[in-house]
């Protein structure tokens, strides 16, 4: 149970919507790696290293016609906290609608649970091959093989002395379960847990202008027991962003995104039943 692998091959089916994001035909193959060098047996991993590697290959449908601008391509962030529909907010970094060929995505991903403690961290890189304003664009607006990436890295903190949960067949975490559940009649105020993340996004590659997204977030997790829980989360967000779109046409959405530089602060709640 030291190590995991998988593989996959997916199909999107073809979408002729007549809408901007009509994808077409599209396959994608992808592939997962992990290993623990190490893990406590006798406490059941409550230490413990984990480390993985992800890669995915995605081949674009390339038919694209002028429904979609001869576009087939848009990366977006809509912030940390979805907090409102996407044509309300505008999105904190958008590269508005351009063609690519195909994509791969490089993920390196490190993990530690020491008692209280966990820490985790991935990075996320990604190239698109045959990038172009729009099919058939040539010049400036022929930008060829380009990188895009973003990753975050976080660290949390059990006050009620839990710890993460492990799961070594799949080389994931698992739900939380507090040592006590909410019941105000026996004072037992379920699992509590603080934590502090960074995380950032460059949507800027050559001639497209997508923009740059760093968040700051500090959380509180309130576990009422193994199926419930509510958060509350502040976000200190810094965007920039330039005037105009260096791509294609911005599709269904145009000028739905934060233009210039500046701070965004965000305060959100949630409150999560799973079973």
């Amino acid at each position: 149970k030291m190590a995991t692998w998988q593989l996959g091959a997916y199909n999107n089916n073809v979408y002729n919507s007549g809408y901007t994001y009509n994808i077409g035909n599209q396959w994608m193959y992808g592939g997962r790696a992990t290993w623990t060098p190490y893990y406590d047996e006798e406490s059941n991993g409550k230490y413990l290293i984990h480390t993985g590697f992800g890669v995915e290959y995605r081949q674009f449908n390339t038919d694209v016609s002028s429904i979609t601008g001869f576009d087939n391509l848009r990366l977006r962030s809509r912030g940390v906290l979805r907090n409102a529909v996407s044509t309300l907010d505008p999105n904190f970094a958008d590269t508005g609608n351009f063609f690519a060929t195909g994509q791969t995505i490089l993920n390196p991903e490190l993990a530690l649970v020491w008692d209280r403690w966990s820490m985790q961290a991935e990075y996320s890189q990604n190239y698109f091959y045959g990038a172009r304003a729009a099919k058939g664009a040539t010049g400036f607006n022929d930008f060829g093989t380009i990188a895009m990436h973003g990753g975050y890295v976080q660290a949390l903190y059990f006050l009620t002395g839990e710890h993460k949960e492990y799961n070594r067949n799949n080389g994931t975490f698992g739900r939380v379960i507090p040592h006590e559940t909410l019941n105000a009649k026996k004072d037992t105020w379920g699992g509590w847990q603080i934590g502090a993340r960074y995380d950032w996004l460059d949507l800027n590659a050559k001639g497209i202008k997508g923009g740059l997204e760093n968040d700051w977030t500090l959380g509180v997790n309130w576990f009422l027991n193994a199926n419930a829980r509510v958060q509350f989360n502040y976000v200190f967000t810094e965007i920039a962003n330039e005037g105009t779109y260096a791509a294609g046409p911005n599709g269904s959405l145009v000028g739905s995104r934060f233009q210039g530089a500046g701070l965004i602060q965000s305060v959100g709640t949630r409150l999560d039943f799973n079973f």
